[in-house]
């Protein structure tokens, strides 16, 4: 059995679901017929959105998969306005800060294949990304 893990940024999510290469989880156009792949054993679509757009591509993908779906949220909720996010962004990846998650991460032992999705901050995840993955067992994924 294949096992995978898939990191995708908001531009990689929309590419996959949009206009995917055969990859377990893309959709595949050929001539005019759409076909969708689907990943081999258990999928679970694991995000955090700010702006709703990274919402969207996962649910495109949990959509197209059958995979189910967890969203990451922070514990004290990040600004609406952004300029203030930007800097809080940059200060955080700055500092390597490690925002508290709202509810514990999922238990992944079930899943053989993992998408994460993330808005693009600073050229890098989310410091809220970084504090999933150090909650999480990713081995075997």
């Amino acid at each position: 059995m294949r096992h995978s893990l898939v990191l995708m940024t908001t531009l990689v999510l929309m590419l996959v679901t949009g206009c995917g290469s055969g990859n377990g989880g893309a959709t595949e156009a050929t001539g005019t017929t759409a076909t969708t792949m689907t990943p081999q054993g258990k999928a679970l679509v694991v995000y955090y959105s700010w702006s709703g757009h990274t919402k969207e591509m996962a649910e495109a993908i949990q959509a197209n998969t059958g995979a189910d779906i967890y969203r990451i949220e922070p514990k004290e909720p990040y600004t609406n306005d952004y300029d203030t996010l930007v800097r809080l962004a940059k200060e955080e990846r700055s500092e390597g800060k490690r925002p508290a998650m709202a509810k514990a991460a999922p238990d992944l032992q079930g899943y053989d294949t993992v998408y994460l999705g993330f808005p693009n901050w600073w050229g890098d995840m989310p410091m809220l990304l970084y504090t999933f993955l150090d909650s999480v067992d990713l081995s075997g994924k």
